[in-house]
């Protein structure tokens, strides 16, 4: 039996990852009302509150763009790149 070609083990471990954010930031959803009530009252609280909220954001976005980045040199070869948004965010 042959291997899988390592684009589908890269897609299900990346769909895997998007779940557990979604159900992560999800469940994270449900305690909000009580988070920012918190933080209104303690600075340690509103720390936590918006490292959480970076953590899952930058955890979801980086699997996207890893699994896209992937993907497309999969696809197209290592020769064709994508091109850099680092000019966006300057």
């Amino acid at each position: 039996m042959t291997p899988p070609p390592p684009v589908l083990s890269i897609t299900a471990l990346s769909t895997y990852a998007l779940y557990l954010s979604y159900a992560n930031i999800t469940r994270l959803q449900t305690y909000e009302a009580r988070s920012e009530k918190a933080a209104e009252w303690s600075t340690k609280a509103a720390e936590r509150l918006r490292k959480t909220r970076m953590t899952q954001a930058s955890a979801a976005i980086s699997v996207c763009k890893h699994t896209h980045r992937h993907t497309h040199t999969h696809t197209y070869g290592p020769s064709h790149t994508i091109p850099s948004l680092t000019p966006f965010f300057r």
